[in-house]
Formats: structure tokens, sequence, C-alpha cells
């Protein structure tokens, strides 16, 4: 999965994970994020969604992938 969540306390983790690729952003982070957003908006305890990269890629994101195998 190239987004990970994770819940801490109140707070719901979204993290971009494609460290090879520096957590570039690939078509396939537009589905992960959706159904992910989904999952925290139906969780009631959750009062603010973070959105990060993997610290293993260095980066936030190194831009948008055009390699559309993710």
């Amino acid at each position: 999965m190239p987004v990970l969540y994770e819940k801490r306390n109140h707070v719901g983790w979204l993290i971009l994970s494609r460290p090879e690729a520096r957590n570039a952003w690939g078509d396939d982070f537009n589905e992960e994020i959706t159904g992910r957003c989904d999952e925290i908006a139906s969780e009631p305890e959750i009062r603010v969604a973070v959105l990060t990269g993997d610290e293993a890629g260095g980066a936030f994101s190194a831009g948008a992938n055009s390699d559309d195998s993710g």
C-alpha cells in the first residue's frame, strides 16, 4: 500500500510510502488517499488528519511520478 494510515490518539496520520522514489506521487496515491480519508471520516474520535511522507523517502514527496507502474 502506498498510503499508510495510523491512529495516534485523536490524530489520523496518512503517510505517503514510496521511499525508493522519494515518495513521488503516483496515480495509486489518489485512490488510496480517498479511501483512507473515508476511513478517517468514519472514526468520530479522530479530530485532525496529517499528511506526511515516509521518513525513509527523505522527502514529503519529490513530485509526480510519470511512471504509471507506481
